[in-house]
Order: structure tokens, then sequence, then C-alpha cells
């Protein structure tokens, strides 16, 4: 796939996100659900660590 005869900058390592970045942003918003379907209700996990999971998502870093 071209863009007006060449790749996208960024295409060889990211592929398609690239030309859609809709598919980044789904990717992201999965993660963040994924985060807040693990929180139980005895969780220690305070407001200000559940922000900097979400930051982290946000920033495409790894989550743990």
């Amino acid at each position: 796939m071209s863009y007006h005869g060449r790749p996208p900058p960024d295409y060889s390592y990211k592929g398609i996100s690239v030309v859609n970045p809709l598919i980044r942003i789904e990717r992201k918003l999965k993660r963040i659900q994924e985060i807040l379907d693990n929180i139980s209700d005895s969780s220690i996990l305070t407001a200000l660590d559940l922000k900097a999971k979400i930051e982290k998502v946000l920033a495409d870093e790894d989550v743990k």
C-alpha cells in the first residue's frame, strides 16, 4: 500500500496504524478496559495508581 507513491513515515514498523490511527486508539481503549476490569472491590489501587496506569497506556508504554 502506498500513499501518493510512497509509504507514510513509520509505516515499516507500525503498519496500518499509521494509515488508520483509529486502530491504535481502539487498542488503547481495550487496554484501559482490561485495567478497569481487573480492579477488584478489595483492591488497594489508589486513584493516583489508576491515573498512572492509564497515562502509561495513552503514552504506549507497557503497563504492569
